[in-house]
């Protein structure tokens, strides 16, 4: 048997009904004061004249609020369940489109700095690379000084002219480029320069060198030294 009962408006609920609600001679439960009340059992009798008003036209029966009634609180004209349907097909689009953007997003995030990596690792791979040319340029300079010797400076025919050694202190051959400038003692510019190329010297062999400036008609003393482009030629 069914405990549920039909209110005013049709509809069944969980019973037992709200306090102060009765069945009515249409069979359903009313509030006090609204509905036909049952007549009394009479064999034969004629049902009574209807003495009740419905409810006022302000106030319809779907307006009453009554104390809820069963376990899942229903009341009469408002449902007791509702069912959500999930997203519209609007937000559910607008939903996709903002995470597409957020993906998107961080995939280009990570491109940039997978770049931006990759470019500070270039940069320096080529600072080393610039940082170990200049250290192998500067030791190259050594050495070639090192191992040059001027054994005479001097004008010949208003031309300078230097002359000297060279003498390979490495375990390997190796070839120089020999660099002398010329200056004049009294005010200490150039006057001159000259180089030369020694190549294929045996490790600790010794050779001699003669370097005459470029320029002429140079009277007065001069000053032969070493000039910057003495280097010992890479292997």
């Amino acid at each position: 048997m069914s405990d549920n009962y039909m209110a005013w408006d049709g509809m069944e609920y969980p019973g037992p009904p709200p306090d102060g609600w009765s069945l009515r001679a249409d069979g359903r439960y009313w509030p006090e004061g609204f509905g036909d009340p049952v007549a009394p059992a009479t064999p034969d009798a004629p049902p009574p004249p209807s003495t009740q008003l419905p409810p006022p036209a302000y106030s319809p029966p779907g307006a009453f609020t009554p104390p809820p009634a069963g376990p899942m609180g229903g009341q009469p004209g408002v449902p007791t369940t509702v069912l959500y349907g999930g997203p519209s097909p609007k937000s559910s689009k607008a939903g996709w489109w903002i995470l597409g953007t957020i993906l998107l997003v961080i995939v280009l995030g990570l491109a940039a700095c997978g770049a931006m990596i990759a470019a500070v690792g270039r940069g320096v791979e080529e600072t080393a690379d610039v940082f170990d040319d200049f250290a192998d340029d500067v030791t190259r300079r050594g050495e070639a000084t090192q191992s040059l010797a001027i054994a005479s400076c001097s004008i010949v025919g208003g031309q300078p002219v230097a002359s000297g050694t060279i003498t390979n202190g490495r375990s390997l051959d190796s070839s120089y480029l020999v660099a002398i400038d010329f200056y004049d003692t009294e005010t200490g510019g150039i006057l001159a320069s000259g180089e030369t190329r020694i190549d294929d010297l045996a490790p600790g062999e010794t050779q001699t060198w003669e370097i005459t400036g470029s320029a002429a008609g140079i009277e007065g003393n001069i000053r032969c030294d070493r000039g910057f482009d003495t280097i010992r030629l890479q292997d």
